[in-house]
């Protein structure tokens, strides 16, 4: 099914919706399938065959096993609102993994590339002195932070040869909790050879941003 087609499959079964201008998935999707995974989990519905070979050797830079299982449960759910063919259901699983894939911005200061967490580490990989900045919604520090960023690019104050990406980490608890350490937010870590350097924690701190940002740069 071509893509125009599909998605406005899935608008007319109230799974996307527009919303200014970007897609948004709607609450009744987002209640059906967690539904499905109840279900799922407990095993009590199981997934048509033809469905999970659809769906199957998709590619993900997350965990393979759990991406599996949040692509069937998401195919499910979408079989149960539309009367799409199979193949149709499974694309447009693949289609809603990669809206739900695009990375926050809200709270990504000017100049920062917007991450999912499972990207940090090809991006640390092509930029190995990095300053990656996790931030939250709804959080005072985070939108302090964000300003002083902003201050400190317009001011000259961060090198050129310094990357520079912010993360939504409510977003990605598990790509970023156990692999970076981020317990709570704002969180900055300065990175020196594609490793983590040093960090702040919980605070905005613009002379000591200064200084780190000497640090990695000088390294």
């Amino acid at each position: 099914m071509e893509p125009e087609r599909l998605l406005g499959a899935l608008r007319r079964s109230g799974i996307v919706e527009d919303d200014g201008g970007s897609i948004e998935l709607t609450e009744p999707f987002h209640e059906r399938r967690s539904a499905v995974r109840t279900e799922l989990a407990a095993g009590n519905d199981p997934i048509d065959e033809q469905l999970v070979a659809a769906c199957a050797g998709v590619e993900s830079d997350t965990d393979a096993e759990t991406a599996e299982r949040h692509l069937l449960a998401t195919a499910s759910a979408i079989g149960r609102m539309t009367d799409l063919s199979t193949d149709a259901t499974a694309a447009a699983a693949i289609a809603v993994r990669r809206v739900e894939r695009s990375p926050a911005t809200d709270g990504a200061p000017e100049g920062f590339t917007a991450l999912r967490g499972e990207e940090v580490g090809a991006f640390l990989a092509s930029n190995p002195t990095a300053v990656l900045y996790f931030w939250g919604y709804d959080c005072d520090p985070c939108d302090s932070v964000r300003t002083t960023f902003e201050t400190l690019r317009a001011n000259g104050a961060i090198p050129d040869d310094v990357a520079l990406a912010a993360v939504c980490s409510e977003d990605c608890h598990a790509a970023v909790g156990d692999r970076y350490q981020v317990a709570v937010v704002p969180t900055v870590i300065f990175c020196a050879d594609g490793r983590p350097d040093s960090r702040i924690v919980g605070i905005d701190n613009r002379a000591a941003f200064r200084s780190e940002l000497e640090i990695i740069a000088d390294g």
